[in-house]
């Protein structure tokens, strides 16, 4: 389910990466789904709290969501040898955003 879950999320994002840019690297708004730009608006008056709070809603879904594909890897391992693996994991993350700074 939490893989079924990464795939509509992916397919939701893609569907609104229909920005197209003009060779001058200006955005052609017409390109642009017009809901995204409600989504837009809508984040821009979330309250800074709530978008705390959602910021870690989704870094604990996507946590679960690594920790299913850990567990698939390592169909032996326990719970405390996948949240090992997925320490390791983020730190790996962590390094790597590092570098490309």
């Amino acid at each position: 389910m939490a893989s079924n879950m990464f795939l509509l999320l992916t397919g939701m994002v893609q569907s609104r990466m229909s920005i197209v840019f003009e060779g001058t690297g200006n955005l052609a708004m017409s390109a642009v789904d017009p809901l995204y730009w409600e989504e837009v608006e809508r984040a821009r008056s979330t309250p800074s709290e709530e978008k705390l709070l959602a910021g870690i809603r989704l870094f604990e879904l996507s946590s679960r969501l690594m920790m299913d594909g850990i567990r698939w890897e390592n169909p032996e391992a326990n719970e405390h040898e996948v949240r090992q693996l997925l320490d390791e994991r983020l730190a790996l993350i962590r390094r790597l955003e590092v570098r490309r700074q």
